[in-house]
């Protein structure tokens, strides 16, 4: 019983050899090329979507975490910290890629949820 599993795989290997060695390497060296490249290109693409969908959460969580902060009673301590940061930050033009990539939102888009967040308690506290 063993030894026709082995037999099996005798005769695939030697099937294979035989098939490389034929006159048609070249066509299927070829074949074999174009399938790994597709195959790269399509775990490219998933890796990127993937790495994408990683950085939309990410900043999401960001986002909650300044309204968990903000809700705390840190609001205005995080606006300053931002600020900081913001005159800080020494980043000129952002790629594209980069921006799709980024895991923390953009300083100016935290800072005005924020502020927006003061005032919306503010005027509810004086109606």
């Amino acid at each position: 019983m063993g030894g026709e599993r082995y037999g099996n795989r005798f005769l695939i290997v030697r099937g294979i050899k035989t098939l490389l060695s034929s006159s048609d390497t070249l066509v299927i060296r070829v074949a074999f090329t174009i399938v790994a490249f597709c195959f790269q290109i399509y775990i490219f693409v998933f890796q990127f979507i993937g790495a994408v969908i990683m950085a939309i959460n990410s900043r999401r969580s960001e986002f909650l975490a300044d309204g968990f902060a903000y809700r705390t009673g840190f609001g205005a301590n995080l606006i300053n910290a931002l600020y900081l940061l913001q005159q800080i930050d020494m980043g000129g033009k952002i790629p594209l890629k980069d921006k799709i990539l980024s895991s923390h939102p953009y300083l100016p888009a935290r800072i005005a949820r924020l502020e927006k967040a003061e005032q919306d308690a503010v005027v509810t506290a004086e109606s």
